[in-house]
């Protein structure tokens, strides 16, 4: 008794398939087809379902579903459910752990923090809280209130100043003076929210 369907044919999988899932007794295609497995789990071992307009953006093999038991066979087939036989990519899951998208996801880590390196590496200049703009006064309240364990009312900034960038203008000025100098409302302000 084998494990596997190594021992059996394309064609011979592909009846035990069509008479699995047209009802007839597993014990009886177990025992048939010599296959040793559990009844519950023989349709794991059915190779998956590809579908050829679903291509792996890594390595351009159609992407597949795994087979569905007996009981399920029905139920609907969803793109989240799709992955790729070779690298194991999943591109319709919020968060993919295949080794490729980790290591885009490093590249990006790296780019990112060439980035955040060239920004404080250029001379800052202080600028006073009370002369920014109402949206960067919004927006630095939003930093502040999302991050409180980075400051404290106590704190008083140095000289240099803190470096703040902000968004809506891509300037870099340099808050001098201390948390406590911040009006409650803003730092209040639910302004940025993760949309995940």
């Amino acid at each position: 008794m084998e494990k596997n369907l190594d021992h059996l044919t394309s064609e011979e999988v592909e009846t035990l398939m069509q008479r699995y899932y047209a009802g007839e007794s597993v014990s009886k295609l177990t025992k048939e087809y010599g296959i040793s497995v559990r009844s519950s789990d023989l349709y794991k071992l059915f190779p998956p379902e590809a579908f050829a307009n679903y291509i792996c953006e890594y390595c351009d093999e159609p992407l597949v579903i795994n087979r569905p038991s007996k009981t399920m066979k029905n139920l609907p087939k969803y793109e989240r459910d799709l992955y790729c036989p070779v690298c194991g990519h999943k591109p319709f899951q919020t968060h993919c752990n295949c080794e490729n998208c980790q290591e885009e996801e490093r590249n990006l880590q790296m780019e990112r923090l060439q980035q955040i390196e060239e920004v404080y590496s250029k001379p800052q200049t202080p600028v006073d809280f009370a002369s920014l703009s109402f949206e960067n006064k919004v927006f630095l309240g939003a930093i502040l209130s999302i991050f409180p364990s980075a400051f404290s009312p106590q704190t008083t900034y140095p000289s240099s100043g803190v470096s703040i960038i902000f968004p809506h203008t891509s300037q870099t000025h340099c808050f001098k003076g201390s948390i406590s100098d911040l009006p409650l409302d803003i730092l209040c302000c639910p302004v940025i929210k993760i949309i995940a």
